[in-house]
Parts: C-alpha cells; structure tokens; sequence
C-alpha cells in the first residue's frame, strides 16, 4: 500500500506508457468529472504563481495519505494533474512575469495536467492555447481550472509526439523530461519542431534526463531559475529550484 502522492510520484515517473496510448480529440467539456475532482481536492494559490487558481491534492485533504492498493484503480485514475509539479510552476511564473513570450501566439501545452501553462500563456494575452494530454481526468482538470481562472482554452487528447504541430508557434513542456527513455523521444520530436521555427519553452527542477540527454548537447538554453515556496520544497523529494529553458 502507499498514499495517493506517493503512487501519483510512480505514475508521473514511469509516464512511458504516453508512448503506447493513443486517444482521440475531444473538444466537448469534461464537467461531468468536475464534481469527483472538487470532491478530492482544494482549490490552491500556495505555489509560485498565486495569481492561478488551481484544483489540487494537498497535504489538507484526506486524499494526501489515503492508502491506496498497488493494482487497485482509484476513482481519480493516475492522478499526475492534482499536483503542481515544480517545473511547470517555474515555467508558468515566468511567462506569466515576461507576457511577450505568450501574447498573441498561438501555444501549445504539451502534457498539461493541470492546464496551469495554458491558464498563465492565456492570462500573458496568447491567442490560443490547447492542453494537451492523454488522460480524460487532466483534460477535466484542466477545464475546470481554466473556468476557475476565467479564461477558455481548447484541449486535445491525442497523443502528439512526432507530430509537426503546424497550428502553434509556441510549445510549452513543463515536467515531462524525467524518464530517460521517455525524455529521449520526447527531445528528438522537439529538437524537429524547433528546426521548423518553433519557440520551445521546457520547465524542469534539474532531474537527470534534461541535463543529461544527448540530443539537447549545446541546444539548451537556461533562461530562469526560481527558488521554490515551502510547500513545493516539501512535496519534491528535496529539489530547492526549479528552471525555465529553451532550445536554441
């Protein structure tokens, strides 16, 4: 048995199962789910961008430390999207904090969760922004956050990777490159869309796969670096910051 963090933490690492999954496009909302979220989260501003609203598992709600069965399913699914990875709030606050990177493109938040990256690209003045990602639950999530903070964003379940993503100028990746095998595919595609003049933007605390990965040797480029609030320090297994990069 382990707590509902602790197995979000397993899923969110061994993510490699995005490379075997293949859902459809789906425009129609996800509010039916919307009451199971509110029912498992908190509606949360203790994090880098206090100026997003978002629905998250927190150390106050009982699903912090609910036990949960190894190959049980839980009514939340892999529950990734209820936590505010430090990545994506480096990324966030910093295009929050420069709105010119955002304003008037158009973006793509790729493995949303949330949809905090889309809710910040779409408060900086973008003019629009999909989230993207394969499970429902963060597609709902992330509507829900988004009609919280009062902005609307399209959202797409397909698996994108390798896609030449001709409808976006900006590719926003928060958390994403932490699975060396994962982070590996993931950067080729990137490195391919930045060679066809996309701006990629890649939020990572300094997990292995980013700094190590070959295929972004001499194409990383640091932009920010944020010291983490309390509360983050305290939910990533001792990471102190976190970092905004692009590629060049």
């Amino acid at each position: 048995m382990c707590s509902l963090k602790s197995q979000a933490l397993l899923f969110h690492r061994i993510g490699i199962s995005l490379l075997k999954r293949n859902a459809s496009s789906l425009k129609t909302s996800h509010s039916k789910y919307w009451e199971l979220i509110e029912s498992y989260t908190v509606t949360s501003q203790k994090h880098l961008t206090p100026e997003i609203k978002l629905k998250l598992i927190t150390q106050e709600c009982q699903a912090w430390n609910q036990p949960v069965e190894q190959n049980s399913p839980h009514p939340l699914g892999e529950p990734f999207w209820a936590f505010y990875w430090p990545g994506g709030q480096a990324l966030s606050r910093y295009i929050l904090d420069n709105h010119l990177i955002a304003k008037g493109k158009r973006v793509l938040d790729f493995g949303c969760g949330s949809g905090a990256l889309s809710i910040a690209a779409l408060k900086s003045g973008a003019k629009f922004s999909v989230a993207n990602d394969i499970d429902t639950m963060a597609i709902a999530a992330s509507q829900l956050n988004a009609q919280i903070n009062a902005v609307e964003l399209n959202v797409c379940e397909d698996n994108l990777i390798g896609s030449d993503c001709a409808d976006f100028d900006l590719i926003l990746v928060g958390d994403m490159l932490y699975d060396s095998a994962l982070s590996d595919v993931i950067a080729a595609w990137l490195m391919k869309l930045r060679l066809a003049g996309k701006v990629i933007l890649v939020g990572d605390p300094g997990r292995g796969p980013v700094g190590n990965s070959t295929l972004f040797a001499n194409s990383l480029c640091h932009l920010a670096k944020y010291e983490l609030d309390s509360f983050t320090k305290k939910d990533n297994y001792g990471f102190l910051q976190s970092h905004v990069f692009t590629l060049l």
